[in-house]
């Protein structure tokens, strides 16, 4: 399980984040059922210009990334930085990856490193969706192994989390904590609880 960076001051922030989950869970729970999990790319490339999500290291955003059309993944199985890929009821785009993130506030563990993504989640269907990042994104790396979301105090903004109206999105901040100089990095996504995951590839 990756370590959850609080200070005193961010125990009711844990508390909130487990509320949203359990909420999430629960309605997901029960429109599992109600959408395809096929994932495919959404006519081309976001090219949506906004803040940079910020800090120090090797970025790779949205812009840089390859345009394209397919509605098919990467060779690998993996879709691309900057594609929006529909996945059930969502749409996901990863706009932007730095790794390794650093700022002042916070340091990983010794021995790892940040990996911080910008993420948009749109509710592609005609109801109100219930999002929780803690159960639904991930990360991966070259040898399998899979790492949980975690908290990183100095970020801007919020995690994508929430109710999300039909048609609606929300951006904001996903952090992960890997060992360093980690390869092979992929984005998970998995739009219903026991659903298949879709993978992005973040190109570290």
């Amino acid at each position: 399980m990756t370590r959850e960076h609080l200070s005193p001051a961010r125990g009711p922030v844990r508390t909130g984040l487990g509320a949203i989950a359990l909420a999430a869970a629960l309605a997901m729970a029960t429109s599992a059922c109600q959408s395809s999990s096929k994932a495919s790319v959404v006519g081309q490339d976001s090219t949506t210009s906004a803040a940079a999500v910020g800090g120090a290291g090797t970025t790779t955003s949205s812009s840089a990334a390859a345009t394209s059309k397919s509605s098919a993944p990467a060779a690998g199985g993996a879709f691309k930085i900057g594609q929006q890929v529909k996945v059930g009821a969502y749409t996901v785009t990863v706009h932007k990856v730095t790794y390794p993130y650093t700022n002042d506030l916070d340091q990983p563990d010794a021995g790892k490193a940040y990996v911080l993504l910008d993420v948009e989640v749109t509710n592609s269907s005609g109801d109100s969706q219930a999002f929780s990042s803690m159960l639904q994104l991930g990360l991966k790396d070259s040898t399998n192994h899979t790492y949980d979301e975690t908290i990183v105090m100095g970020v801007d903004g919020n995690p994508p989390d929430g109710n999300i109206a039909a048609g609606k999105s929300l951006r904001g901040p996903v952090a992960f904590e890997v060992p360093a100089g980690s390869k092979g990095l992929q984005f998970s996504f998995m739009p219903d609880l026991g659903s298949d995951k879709t993978y992005i590839d973040l190109g570290e």
